[in-house]
């Protein structure tokens, strides 16, 4: 990562991480997308990672991962992300970033703590709202 224009190491992960935003209040946590590949089959994982305190712990698993695309609120208090299925063949022309056909789409909300309230030692369960059917989420205003 890079601070005040001088490369450091922010956080050793273990697990691939493939898409990573900041929280936007104080910016020292980011919320990623992971693969968790400690048990016998691959999970993927939402997690918060604290770059002050250098220490990371999952929010959500993932079921059915496919392409997931993440979008956070711009006061940080939600963390949109969709859920998408492949199709053999594009219908309507509708496909993902990656050019692969899609049959459907769930788009995902999940409410997150204000960071001043975050212990990565006592984090809560939290469930996603199922918010609409579509994908690539953006945050609006």
């Amino acid at each position: 990562m890079i601070f005040d224009g001088a490369k450091e190491k922010a956080i050793v992960q273990t697990a691939p991480l493939i898409e990573c935003k900041f929280e936007p209040l104080t910016e020292n946590h980011l919320y990623c997308l992971q693969v968790d590949i400690k048990g016998r089959k691959p999970q993927p994982a939402i997690t918060i990672v604290d770059l002050t305190k250098q220490q990371s712990a999952p929010l959500i698993y993932i079921p059915r991962y496919s392409n997931l695309r993440m979008a956070m609120a711009q006061d940080g208090s939600t963390l949109m992300f969709d859920q998408t299925a492949m199709a053999l063949e594009a219908k309507d022309g509708v496909i993902n970033h990656n050019g692969q056909a899609i049959a459907a789409g769930l788009v995902w909300s999940l409410p997150l703590e204000h960071p001043k309230n975050l212990d990565l030692k006592k984090i809560d369960k939290v469930n996603p709202i199922k918010v609409t059917s579509g994908m690539n989420p953006q945050a609006m205003p």
